[in-house]
């Protein structure tokens, strides 16, 4: 498979390489010195895509007019996803998006769902918080705002998601997600469920970006040939029936 990679920073910068350990050629880089046009784009290639937020809609508009497929690691964009996904409609190419492609924060995921089934219905409270990097531009993370999604599902009691650190009391019905920045932190997730008896912590940490990079070429490589707009956990639900088989 051929690759061109959007985006040279913290996570972008390991695709090139997690891509040539997997036996795939990566063509052409973009960043900020050398920006993707519809004029420069190559053919025959996935974009993979680790750029800012503000960008995706133009990228994911010249892939669809290139035919090119895009996997797309960048969050802080979500509020365009209906334009996104009626440009990859009409255009016929595949686009992937998660706003984690560590394999093991979606795996993360569906265990935060199992847990929520369990205790969502009892007399049981919810927290999540997240730490990142200084440099990063969103906060919260994309990650912690889905895991919010998955677990406001599951809790009879919560109602709405709450962002970060109100001056007054939070509502019983608010599922509160928190953050903070420091250093060169990958990422590291908390959720806190808290019962009268007892207390569950469930977390993962991310060790190393490479871990980021190698996620989203599996995920170019599931989404070769395929058309449409699809998210991470289609792929995880494949991994897991493959498993299964």
């Amino acid at each position: 498979m051929k690759i061109a990679v959007i985006g040279t920073g913290n996570t972008g910068q390991h695709v090139a390489g997690q891509a040539e350990s997997r036996g795939h050629e990566v063509v052409e880089t973009f960043d900020i010195d050398h920006p993707l046009t519809e004029e420069n784009a190559p053919e025959n290639v996935t974009f993979i895509d680790f750029s800012v937020g503000e960008m995706v809609p133009e990228y994911v508009d010249i892939a669809g007019k290139t035919g090119n497929n895009i996997v797309i690691g960048t969050t802080g964009w979500y509020d365009q996803l209906e334009s996104v996904e009626k440009s990859v409609e009409e255009s016929g190419i595949g686009c992937l998006y998660a706003p984690n492609f560590a394999l093991g924060v979606n795996l993360f995921f569906r265990g935060t769902e199992f847990i929520s089934k369990l205790f969502g219905s009892q007399n049981y409270d919810i927290t999540i918080h997240e730490e990142h990097h200084t440099k990063k531009s969103d906060a919260p993370s994309g990650t912690a705002l889905e895991l919010g999604k998955i677990a406001l599902k599951q809790f009879d009691s919560k109602s709405e998601l709450l962002v970060g650190n109100p001056d007054g009391r939070i509502k019983p019905e608010q599922l509160q997600i928190s953050s903070s920045r420091v250093g060169d932190v990958y990422g590291n997730h908390r959720i806190v469920i808290e019962g009268e008896h007892d207390r569950i912590e469930f977390s993962h940490s991310i060790k190393s970006r490479k871990t980021l990079a190698e996620g989203a070429v599996i995920a170019a490589e599931w989404l070769e040939g395929k058309q449409g707009l699809y998210t991470i956990h289609d792929l995880i639900d494949d991994i897991l029936q493959e498993g299964q088989a």
